[in-house]
């Protein structure tokens, strides 16, 4: 098995209730292209990796947190980790499967929740 790599996105989210909007931000390797606040992560890599999302400081600000678990759409299950202060949460795909999940948004200052399919974790054939 090849050893993960890692890729970084840094999620902004608008607004402070349940209509709230999540947009990420990441660097596409394979394209040489930085994506700004894009309303997907369409992640491209040719080797199992690891997520690590990041709330940004005005999200944070505002009152949002990661919750504890993902929600999966289907199979596989994607074992992943929030760090300790809830402002950040780390995926795993350590195969080469479409992993589908929505990530989960808590507003520790409204009360409100919002769910996200970031739309990632498809790592795709080397071409």
């Amino acid at each position: 098995m090849t050893h993960p790599s890692q890729v970084i996105v840094v999620v902004t989210i608008v607004g402070v209730d349940d209509n709230a909007q999540v947009f990420y931000t990441y660097t596409d390797d394979e394209l040489n292209h930085v994506h700004i606040e894009d309303p997907w992560s369409d992640v491209r890599a040719v080797i199992p990796y690891h997520t690590l999302y990041v709330l940004d400081y005005a999200s944070s600000r505002n009152g949002w947190r990661f919750k504890r678990h993902l929600v999966w759409m289907g199979r596989p299950h994607t074992e992943h980790w929030r760090t300790d202060n809830k402002l950040g949460m780390i995926t795993v795909h350590d195969d080469r499967k479409v992993h589908r999940f929505k990530l989960k948004f808590h507003n520790r200052v409204t009360g409100y929740d919002v769910k996200d399919d970031p739309q990632e974790a498809n790592v795709k054939e080397p071409t």
